[in-house]
């Protein structure tokens, strides 16, 4: 259970592999939900060690043919979750819900403007999207994508340069 909590917090996941402990946990806490994720992963016949994590995303492992499969049931496991907790209706985001969720977490942390950078770049991206699965799967990745490349970019900047 311990896997699939950690698992499930869609763009918390990404963006708390960033940010300090006490952000991580306030992140997950406002969009992960216990019931919610194991639910959607039941009703998506999804196991645990199938949600990607922020190395497959890496690796782009999510387009790969092979994957198929485990990718629409990533993509569809993120609506699904994002439908249980009123930030998605149909097949849109219902982005006051998700900025507010993500707001009243984040309202004191100093991250709090990369957050909302990383959120509005990834739902205007996933925004057009209407084909089932694949909005929730393009947000997903879009985070994770937006995460690494802040954690590369923090990673060279604090990387002494050797002499030549």
């Amino acid at each position: 259970m311990k896997v699939l909590v950690l698992c499930v917090c869609v763009l918390a996941l990404a963006v708390s592999n960033f940010y300090s402990a006490a952000t991580r946990v306030q992140l997950k806490n406002a969009i992960r939900g216990r019931n919610s994720a194991s639910i959607c992963l039941e009703q998506n016949n999804m196991a645990p060690s199938e949600w990607y994590t922020a190395r497959d995303i890496a690796l782009n492992h999510h387009t790969e043919p092979e994957n198929e499969e485990r990718t629409r049931k990533n993509g569809c496991a993120v609506e699904c979750i994002f439908k249980k907790m009123g930030m998605m209706e149909g097949r849109n985001f219902v982005d006051e819900t998700v900025y507010t969720k993500i707001e009243r977490e984040i309202e004191n942390s100093a991250e709090r403007p990369v957050v909302h950078r990383i959120l509005n770049k990834c739902l205007t991206e996933a925004r057009d999207i209407t084909e089932e699965c694949k909005k929730g799967l393009a947000l997903y990745v879009c985070v994770m994508k937006s995460v690494h490349e802040i954690e590369e970019h923090e990673h060279h900047e604090h990387v002494p340069e050797e002499d030549v």
